[in-house]
Order: structure tokens, then C-alpha cells, then sequence
């Protein structure tokens, strides 16, 4: 099988952690430690309504002297999430990311927020794909 013959729910990353928009940032950052993740999605719903990654919270909250046990999610989330569908193409995803200057895509199914792929679960499968080719 060639690379961009994968669709994105057979690699992506399942059980993706997500809050509300009323979300502590204390708490999203006790949900991505302790879960030893980059981000989550901010859902209203079955919507994704933005996404939280450690960048913004250093950049947002920290460095900018905000309480994280009063900033909510809502305050500095990315907002307008780019989602994608769960048999969209491995070379679509890339493309996606590419052309909007993301690292990673919620992926919605009918069922609400199946998964995500990341930048770094791209490289991953591209590298275990070489490899097994070596």
C-alpha cells in the first residue's frame, strides 16, 4: 500500500482528551500533563469549537501573567478548528496542515470527535512505512 493510500482512521490518535469552553487552563494543563499530551479540543457539543496546545498556554496565559485557575478555555483557545473527515486521504491531511499553517486536525464522524492527527503522527507513519521498505 502507498503511503497516501491511507486514510486518517487507520493512524489516527483515538481517545482524544476534550473539554468544555469553561475549561480551567489549570485543568487543561493537569489533562495534558498527566496524560503526557501537546493539546486538546475545545468542544460545545459534538462541535469542536477551538483547540488548547502547551504553545498557547505559555504563550497566552503564562507569559502574560494570567491566573490559570481563572482563565478559561474560551479566553485563548485557537478558534475556527480545522477538522477533517475520518477517510480523508493521509496526502490530504498533509496537505490541510500545510496549506493552513496547522499541526493538527480534530477528526469528525458523524459521532462527534473521533480522533486527531498530528504533524507528528505523520512523520511517524511515514517513517515506519520507510522503514519497512529498507
Amino acid at each position: 500500500m502507498i503511503i497516501y493510500d491511507y486514510r486518517v482512521k487507520d493512524v489516527m490518535t483515538k481517545n482524544v482528551k476534550a473539554v468544555s469552553e469553561r475549561a480551567t487552563i489549570k485543568k487543561i494543563a493537569e489533562i495534558m500533563s498527566n496524560n503526557k499530551i501537546g493539546s486538546v479540543v475545545v468542544m460545545r457539543k459534538k462541535t469542536p469549537v477551538g483547540i488548547i496546545t502547551d504553545t498557547d498556554i505559555v504563550r497566552k496565559v503564562v507569559a502574560k501573567g494570567l491566573n490559570p485557575e481563572k482563565t478559561r478555555a474560551m479566553d485563548v483557545m485557537t478558534k475556527n478548528v480545522i477538522t477533517i473527515r475520518p477517510d480523508t486521504s493521509i496526502r490530504e491531511a498533509s496537505i490541510v496542515m500545510a496549506t493552513n499553517k496547522v499541526r493538527r486536525l480534530p477528526i469528525i464522524g458523524k459521532q462527534g470527535l473521533l480522533g486527531i492527527i498530528t504533524e507528528t503522527d505523520l512523520t511517524r507513519i511515514i517513517s515506519n512505512i520507510k522503514n519497512n521498505f529498507v
